[in-house]
């Protein structure tokens, strides 16, 4: 009976270590399941993160584009837009700045004298036609970003000791003043002849000329610094 008993005990241990082993297999299999779920929930969540970072990058793209779409810009450019953007514009000029990517004297005397008032006579001239005002508009708007550009580029040339990247610089502010020479060029030939020839005479004035003018229309000149002028 005795042996009975302990054979009946053996048994139930072994069946208890079978039973045991058994459960830690599901429990590792239980586990690899979950890990793998889980990484595949990962998976499927990056891959809908990066979907949607994509569609957000699409649409601001598409965004950018039609921001420089004519479409927009005929939009906003509205001749109130337009104009208070040249009142902003002027204010800054007339201010004092002697930061090393101001507005040059030289683009002043030109913009100021020529550039400023031919806007107006070509966009009064143009108010009925839609495409050509716009296109006289876009060319102001775009003159008075080249003018800033040049005045940072110029400096950031000048200040980069790194050889390549100054090279980089100077080809940036060569074909800005490149586009900004190009529409000087276009509102004086739609002005007329005697305006072709006063721009040209105006680009090969002087620095001390352009200093000069700029002392007396506006207040950009420290005029203290040039009484002997």
């Amino acid at each position: 009976m005795p042996d009975i008993f302990w054979y009946f005990v053996l048994f139930l241990f072994f069946v208890y270590l079978i039973y045991d082993s058994i459960d830690e297999n599901n429990k590792k299999k239980q586990a690899e399941i979950s890990r793998i779920e889980y990484e595949k929930k990962a998976e499927l969540q990056k891959i809908e993160h990066e979907k949607e970072q994509l569609e957000k990058e699409r649409k601001a793209i598409e965004h950018e584009k039609y921001l420089e779409s004519d479409e927009y810009k005929q939009k906003i450019y509205t001749d109130e837009y337009v104009l208070n953007v040249k009142l902003s514009f002027e204010q800054y000029l007339d201010k004092e700045d002697y930061t090393p990517d101001a507005v040059s004297n030289e683009d002043f005397y030109i913009y100021h004298k020529y550039i400023s008032k031919w806007f107006l006579i070509l966009l009064s001239k143009h108010r009925y036609s839609d495409i050509i005002a716009y296109k006289i508009k876009n060319d102001f708007l775009n003159y008075i970003k080249f003018i800033r550009q040049s005045g940072s580029l110029l400096f950031m040339s000048i200040e980069t000791k790194d050889i390549p990247e100054q090279s980089s610089w100077e080809r940036s502010l060569i074909n800005v003043r490149a586009q900004k020479t190009l529409i000087e060029d276009t509102f004086a030939s739609s002005i007329g002849l005697e305006a072709i020839d006063e721009l040209k005479k105006a680009r090969n004035l002087s620095l001390w000329d352009y200093l000069d003018y700029a002392k007396i229309h506006s207040n950009r000149i420290d005029k203290d610094l040039f009484k002997s002028r």
